[in-house]
Parts: C-alpha cells; structure tokens; sequence
C-alpha cells in the first residue's frame, strides 16, 4: 500500500490547491443547481466561470475551516485526505509551497482539531526531492505523523477489498481445496534453487482468501511493474506503488467473474493491464508476434509470461517455473502442460521472438534483440573450431590427465586427440582418441590397436555439448565484427549481455561434455569395454587394459626401481646387484636376461648406447622406466656381463659421475654399452698359464673383458712402467757414452703398445696368446736392462764416464803411456758394448788402475816440472840481483813470493796437465817480468842522463854466433827453442847491464 503522511500545521496562503475540484464533486455541483432550476448546461458553465474568477487565500481558507470547527464544540475534528499528492505535486516547486502553505495556516487558525492526511506511492522525503526543492525540506517537518505501508500488506489489501468472499463461498472453497490441494500445490510447485517465490497455497485459510489467483502473483506482479518503471519502458503514467498492482489484480478479477470454481489467474492474465504501461515499441514485439504464421495463442501466452518475468531475479525462466506460471486451473495436468509449453518455446525458439540460455533458461527478445540474434544465427563457424574449443575444454578441464601410472611404478604419457584436434604433439606410443562423431563400432575397433584408446562419446549426447559451444563461438565472432562498427547505447547494452553468455554457454558445454563423456564406450585392441564411475576411474581402467595389452613385457619388472630414491637404488644394485629370491632366482631376472640377450646380439652388429637402450626398452612391447633400464645396466655391470665407456673411456661404480651417467638424458649418448664374452676354456687355459709364468698372476677372469682388462694392467706394470722410467734414466746419459739398451727399449716399447692398442677384449687376447715366446724374451730384456738402470752396473758406468771426463787432459799428455792408455781403451770398450752388462763389473777395477797409472805419471813429470820451476826462480833472483832500483827489486820480490806459493801448489798435484799448466804460467811469469823490469830500467835512465852517448849498435849476426856457435841447431821441444832463446837473453843482458841502449841491426 502508499505512504500515509498526516500534517496539523499551516502557513501561507495559497489559492491553487483550493481551485482544484474533483470530477464527482463538480457533477453534484450541477445535480444541486439543476434542483434550482438550471438546466445541465447552464449550471456548467456557471460553474467554470466561478472556477477562473473564484479565487480564495490560505489564510482565508483556514479561517472558514477554523469557525465551522468552533461551531460544532470542543469535541468536533475535521480530517482532510488527499490522495496521490506525488502525481499533484509533479516537478512543479510552487505547487509544493501551495500544500505547505495551506498545511501551515490550518495548524495555525484551527489549534490541531483540523488534520491534513496525503498518501503517495513513494514516502515523503522523495516526493520533497524535486528540481531545486533543497529550500523544501520544512515540509518534512509539517508531516510529523508518517505511516509506510510496504507490499507485504498488499495481498491483504487484494484480500479485503476485491477478493472477499460470502462466508459460504468461503467455506465451500476451503472444503475444496481438503480435497485437492496436496495435488494443486504439486501443480503449483516451481523447479527448486531457481525461484524464491511460494509455491502453492500454505493453507486453505489463504487459499479461499485469495482465490482465484495464487499467492506468489502479488509479489512477482509488483516486480514486474518495478523492472519496467526501472528500465525505462514504461509509459509517463505508471504509479511507483501499489495502486496498479490493484488494477491489475481487479481487471482479471473480473474476466473469471463468470468462470466455475476450478478455474485459476494465470500469470500471463496480468500482461493486458502491465500493456497499458509500456512504451509502443516494447508492447508492439508482443503484438506482431501474434500475427506470424505458426504462432498460438498459447505461445503468445508463454511470450507473455517470458515478457513480463524477464530480468526478475527472483524467478529463472525453466521450462518447469514457465508451466508453473501457466497453470489456470485446480485440476490441471502439469506433465501435459509442460509438453505443450516446451513445444511452444520451440516454436517461438525458431521464430527468433525468445532464446535459450546457457543453463537452459529461456529469454524474450525484443525487436533489437531478435535483430541481433538473428544476425549471431547466421555466423558461420567452421565445425573444425567448434571440435577445437571443445578438444581444449576436454583435455585442460575434464580429463586432466597429463599421463596415466600403472601401478604407482611406471608413468606413461599419451597423445591426446579430440575428433580431429590433437593436444601437443604426438610423440608418445599411447593415444587416447576420443570420438564425438558418427563412428561405427567396426571403425573404432578398427582403431583401437598399436597403443591406441578409443573413447567413443554416444552420438545422441554430441548436440548437447556441440551446439553451445557453437553459439558461443558465434557470439565471440560477432561481437568482434561489430566492435569496431557504430551502434546505438540500445544495440551497444544488448551486444555487451551477448558477450557474458558466452562464457554461460562455454559453460554449458563443458557440463554437457563431462556428463557425456561418463556414458562413453571404450575399445582397445579391437575389443570394446564399458565401465561404471566417475570419468576418471574409467579413464584409469581403460588405461590399465591398454598398457596391459600395449606392453606385454612389463610383468618382467617384478620390483621396478621407485620413483622415490631411485639413484640410491640404482647404485645399491651397481654395488650389491640384484635381491635374491626364494626360489633361487634373483628379482627381475626375466627382464635382466632380456636386456643382456639384446646386448650379446647386438655385439659386433652395432654400438649400443644408454640413449639406444633407453629408448628401446622404453618403448612397446616392455614399456619399462628410465629408471628401470639405468638400474638394470647397473646390476649387468655388478656381475661382470657388460661394459660401460663414457667417451672411449672405461668407467664403473668408483666414478663419481657414474650414477648421474647412466640416467641422464643429456649423458646417454654418450655411454656405450658393450657384452661381455666368456672366453672358450682351451684359450682362457693358455692365457692362464702365460699370466702364472709371466707375471706370477692366477686371477685372469672369465670373459675377454675381464682378462683383456688384467693383461693390460700386467703388461703396464711388468713392461710399460719399467720401460718408461729406464727411458726417463736415459735422459741424463752423456752423449759420448751413451746407456746400452737406447734402441732395444725403444723396439720393446713399441711392441707393448702395439699390442695394447687393441681396442676389442677379444683381439688383445688372441694376440696376447700369439706373442707367448716373444713375451717370454721381451720379459727377459727387460729384466736384464732393469738390472743395469736399477741397480749397480749403471753407477759404475756413470763413474767411469766420469773418470775419463775428468782426466781426459792427463790421458792426452799420457798417450805416450803404453799402460796407461791400454787400461783407458778397456773401459771405453766397455762403455761403448751394445751389452755391457757381464763386462760392467770390471769397471770398478780398471777405474782404480786407471788412477794409479795416472798418479805414477804424474810423480813423475811433477819432478821435471819441479826443476823448471827452480829454474825459474833462480833467474829472478839474478833479476833482483841485477839492479839496484828499490822498485824493480821491490817488484821482483813480489813475484818470487808468488812463485814460491805455486812451488808449494804444485808439490800436491795429481793432474799431470794442471803440473804442466803451472809450469807454463812460471815461465810465462818470468818473460812478462823481464819486460817489465826492462821498461822501469829504461824509464829510470831517461830520467837521470840526457843524451844517447850509451847507445850501442849490436848486429843480428852477433846473436846468430851466440846461439848457434856451430853453425846448426836442431830444435824438437818447446824446452830447445826455451834454451836457444835464453842464450840471447843472457847477451842483450850484459850490454843492458853495461848501461847501454842495445840496438839490433841486420
């Protein structure tokens, strides 16, 4: 019901609101001239013209008001009502001063016994809020006394004024409605969680009161006339309360006034009385809807309906609530109803006047609306899209399967396919083909073979999912199109709703696929498969079936390696191998001996790498994990069966990189696996026995590997090391005297390497075995040159070398020594032997002879030497003697101490040539000495005499006659020419010592 406001207060005065008549009361005004006398006409007009020249204040007003109210005593009140005084005021200001004014003036004259009472479909505060009306606010306050009436007392007001009933009227309908209406409120139910309104009747109380509508029409009427005033498609003449709800309830009142009892208001009644409010282009869509080919009159019904509740949230437009909301009567069949409703909005469906929704709720069209889906019907969507969008919904939302674990071991990845729409690449030996199409049972069986899944969707499920989505995509392309276009707010609004059903739909799609794909049917290897539960369990059983028939050999992995600690697994069968088993076995022996068979065939037929082997193993029929193959090769290395190089380069469970080798990717390549070969018993007895005489060794192996692997460390360590370190020894031999054996290492060197240079176990076993008697020699060298560079023999090669370096210059000087040089050619003799080595003991010996014989010599000479030097001597003394110069005696003097010092030096020489040395030095002394007492002697005369009356002339024969007084001398030694030259010395001497200048002539 409206707001009630009642006022007692007055103010200024006004004449406007006096001047208003209503129509009821000017036609009594002219019934009570009429009684007078005048005729209808004359009275009328009469009357107009006492309106415009009648004219009386407000404050006349309320004093008039004031004396009747005196005049009928203490206890009379007056009570002025004024309805709807909203649709008085309007937007006009001076209208609302006039209703203040007068208000003011009655509380003034008339002392609170006249009251103004003025209803509105709105409370007063927003009556006041008109264009600029701030100023008006005092009006609130002469409405002191305010009742709001909200529309929960609507249906009372419906109840006692247009529906009240005869008591026995009343009673017969609550008789009735005992009998029927456990059945009337099933009818009267709507779809749960889509509608808060009340379903049927409480009681049969309210039943009989509100008969012939229903009770949730009163709230739900009065939502429909606030969604058209609220969006704007209403005419200028729609009150904002309940006065047209009670039109609206009156005027279908009275077209079942002549029905029988089992007859019921339906909601689409009600559109004739809303159609007065509605602007001509939203009521004219209903209308020309009406006249289209194909179109009922019940559809225009279930138009109406559709009309008038959308934009409700109170009520989703089912097909179920629809039905609800056209039930006219108690004793109608709601399943038959709901048929007919559903072929209705098919029609009306394909007419473009209303649309589906996402969650299957439908929608009126307007005529922009109609335009505009027509226009989204008529975009054309490649089917290969559609398949897309859904093969994207189905893989990232439905089945999030990124691969499939059998048995908490072994994950396997899949391709994904969707129709013709495929999910990443396909790279992965399983595939999971799902179909939505029209495929035969022999084509998907047909299929479902090398690893591939079909799922097939039932075809009656496809529509479901596929057209949403469909429509989705139509409505994403439109909306694109007409992004960039011009279009009205109208157009804009209704394209922006457009774009927000499209995730709806999407939605839709995804709910209908997921519902669908539960009642798939599953084929592997030819053979079909339906499961019960949830998609994910029977994606997992189909799966386990697939992987099963897939890879056959995946039951040989008895105790896969975990995913958790797996290295450490891995490492402990490198180290330990394989657990053993009750029964003898040892676990995985199955797959352990297929991976070894493989091995064993692949030998001298290809080069197995990690990668190789991984992806073999990896792949069908045996499925195994990265992890299973890694720890496998890991125990085939344990028990000596294989081989594993990493760039050429052997390596096993000591490396620290052998783990992360044998299972890294990015290592795989690089790993070479290679069988090991038992060797044949007859062979394996020869190498058995050559190892025991060779190098003392008994363990030699059972495989080419294993015995390959000992002889290289044997030979390394019985050949190769002593070679190596005899070659290094070499290094510092003196070239004049080099080491025996330079060339006889180099060929053993050679050959050793020549034979380990075979890089198959196999080979460098048969040639091992070849070279028996040669290594028996080689063996022997080697032995015999490590008795000379190891031990003794070399130090006293290297003393002997040393001695004839050293005394190379007194062996020169003794080569006249017939002993002495027949014991130097005996050790040089066994120094330069190509084998030494039974000689070498001599050599301490002759070394001591050589010594000897050496020291004899020089005892010897050092005589004769030692005589010259007294010679020497002799002669500077007759030198110091000679002059009486202090400096040259002083000079002379200084030379004997040091010859005297080189006498004593010499007395302990061991070394003939260094006796010889001093000798020479003494000499040479004595020469440079004269020279120089000679130079003094001459400077000191210059000196002391001034002219050159003591020169003498001496010619070259005199000296000829002095040296050679017979006429010839024969010179042999350097000791002859000494003599012959001392002979003229002693000559020029005495001249000199004379004082004299000697001049030499020819």
């Amino acid at each position: 019901m409206a707001p009630t406001s009642v006022a007692n207060k007055s103010s200024q005065p006004s004449s406007g609101i006096i001047s208003e008549c209503h129509p009821q009361i000017f036609y009594s005004h002219i019934q009570a001239l009429a009684r007078l006398g005048y005729d209808e006409e004359t009275s009328a007009g009469f009357l107009d013209a006492a309106k415009k020249t009648f004219e009386i204040s407000s404050e006349e007003f309320a004093k008039i008001v004031a004396k009747h109210v005196k005049e009928k005593g203490d206890n009379y009140r007056l009570t002025f009502l004024v309805d709807e005084i909203g649709q008085y005021i309007g937007d006009d200001p001076n209208l609302m001063l006039n209703l203040q004014t007068v208000v003011e003036d009655l509380g003034n004259y008339c002392q609170g016994k006249v009251w103004v009472i003025v209803t509105s479909q709105e409370q007063i505060d927003a009556v006041t809020k008109i264009k600029g009306a701030d100023n008006f606010s005092k009006i609130q306050g002469r409405f002191a006394t305010r009742i709001h009436l909200t529309s929960s007392n609507t249906d009372e007001v419906i109840k006692r004024r247009l529906l009240e009933k005869w008591p026995a009227a009343a009673d017969h309908l609550k008789v009735e409605f005992e009998q029927i209406g456990q059945s009337l409120n099933n009818t009267l139910t709507f779809e749960k969680d889509t509608c808060v309104l009340q379903s049927g009747f409480k009681n049969e109380e309210e039943y009989a009161a509100i008969y012939p509508f229903v009770p949730y029409q009163v709230e739900l009427l009065q939502r429909v006339f606030d969604k058209v005033r609220r969006q704007g498609e209403a005419g200028a003449h729609l009150a904002h309360g309940e006065r047209s709800l009670l039109n609206a309830f009156q005027e279908v009142a009275l077209q079942l006034k002549d029905q029988d009892t089992n007859q019921l208001a339906r909601f689409s009644q009600f559109y004739e009385t809303v159609k007065r409010f509605l602007s001509t282009s939203v009521s004219a869509t209903i209308a020309s809807a009406a006249k289209r080919e194909g179109i009922t009159e019940f559809d225009v019904e279930v138009l109406k309906v559709l009309f008038m509740i959308k934009g409700i949230e109170q009520i989703k437009a089912t097909v179920e609530n629809i039905t609800t909301l056209l039930v006219d009567s108690v004793d109608c069949i709601k399943n038959d109803l709901e048929k007919e409703v559903r072929r209705s909005l098919n029609r009306l469906r394909r007419n473009m006047l209303i649309a589906e929704n996402a969650d299957k709720t439908f929608v009126f069209l307007s005529d922009d609306e109609q335009e505009m889906n027509r226009e989204i019907e008529h975009e054309h969507i490649n089917e290969a899209n559609v398949i897309d969008e859904l093969g994207k919904i189905f893989f990232e939302d439905i089945v999030q399967m990124k691969s499939y674990r059998y048995q908490k071991t072994h994950d396997f990845e899949f391709n994904k396919i969707f129709d013709t729409y495929t999910r990443g690449g396909r790279t992965h030996e399983l595939t999971l083909q799902v179909y939505t199409g029209d495929v035969t049972e022999e084509q998907a069986r047909a299929e479902a073979n090398s690893g591939i899944l079909v799922m097939h969707i039932p075809q009656e499920f496809t529509e479901k999912f596929f057209e949403p989505m469909e429509y989705a995509l139509k409505i994403r392309s439109y909306a694109n199109k007409k992004i960039s276009t011009s279009l009205t707010e109208r157009q804009r609004k209704i394209l922006d709703e457009k774009r927000q059903q499209i995730t709806e739909f999407e939605k839709k799609a995804k709910e209908a696929l997921a519902e669908a794909a539960v009642h798939a049917t599953y084929y592997v290897q030819g053979q079909e498969y339906r499961f019960n539960g949830s998609l994910e369990n029977q994606l997992q059983s189909a799966f386990e079936i697939l992987v099963r028939n897939t890879y056959s050999y995946l039951s040989y992995m008895e105790e896969p390696v975990p995913v958790k600690n797996a290295n450490d697994t891995i490492y402990e069968w490198a180290t330990k191998g394989l657990p053993a088993k009750l029964d003898g076995t040892f676990a995985n022996h199955l797959a352990y001996d297929t991976v070894f068979r493989f091995l064993e065939q692949s030998r001298n037929r290809q080069m197995v790498t990690m990668k190789l082997l991984v992806e073999k193993f990896k792949s069908a029929p045996y499925g195994w994990s990265e992890n299973d193959i890694a720890g496998l090769v890991a125990a085939l290395m344990h028990d000596g069966k294989i081989k594993l190089t990493y760039l050429g380069e052997s390596f096993d469970t000591s490396h620290p990189q052998f783990i992360s080798r044998i299972t890294k990717a990015s290592e795989r390549e690089k790993v070479m696996i290679e069988a090991q070969i038992a060797i044949p018993s007859h062979k394996r007895k020869i190498v058995v026995e050559m190892m025991r005489d060779l190098f003392n060794f008994y363990d030699v192996g059972e495989t080419y590997d294993e015995i390959a692997k000992n002889i290289r460390e044997q030979m390394q360590k019985h050949f190769l090391e002593p070679i190596t370190e005899m070659l290094k020894i070499k290094e510092y031999e003196d070239p004049q005297y080099p080491y025996p054996g330079g060339i006889q290492l180099a060929k053993l060197k050679n050959s050793i390497e020549e034979l380990l240079s075979y890089s198959k176990s196999e080979n460098l076993v048969e040639e091992f075995i070849e070279l028996d008697e040669d290594l028996e020699e080689w063996l022997e060298d080697i032995q015999t040159l490590s008795a000379f560079y190891t031990k003794t023999a070399i130090r006293y090669f290297d003393e002997s070398v040393r001695l004839l370096k050293e005394r190379a210059d007194d062996l020169d000087i003794a080569k006249n020594q017939t002993e002495v040089q027949k014991i130097k050619n005996q050790i040089v003799s066994i120094l330069t032997m190509d084998h030494p080595y039974r000689e070498i003991p001599n050599l301490p010996i002759l070394n001591e002879k050589l010594r000897t014989e050496l020291s004899n010599f020089v005892k010897k000479e050092l005589g004769a030497q030692l005589e010259q030097m007294e010679e020497v001597r002799r002669k500077m003394e007759e030198l110091k003697e000679r002059y009486s110069i202090e400096e040259i005696k002083a000079m002379v003097q200084h030379e004997l101490e040091e010859l005297q010092a080189r006498i004593e030096q010499l007395k302990d020489m061991d070394s003939i040539s260094r006796v010889y040395s001093y000798t020479q030095m003494a000499t040479n002394d004595l020469r440079r000495l004269e020279e120089k007492v000679y130079e003094l002697y001459v400077q000191y005369q210059s000196e002391t005499s001034d002219g050159d009356d003591r020169q003498v002339e001496v010619p070259i024969s005199r000296f000829i006659q002095v040296m050679i007084p017979s006429g010839r001398v024969e010179i042999r030694t350097e000791d002859d020419v000494d003599r012959l030259l001392e002979k003229m010395k002693q000559e020029l001497l005495k001249e000199i010592q004379n004082g004299k200048v000697v001049v030499i002539k020819k």
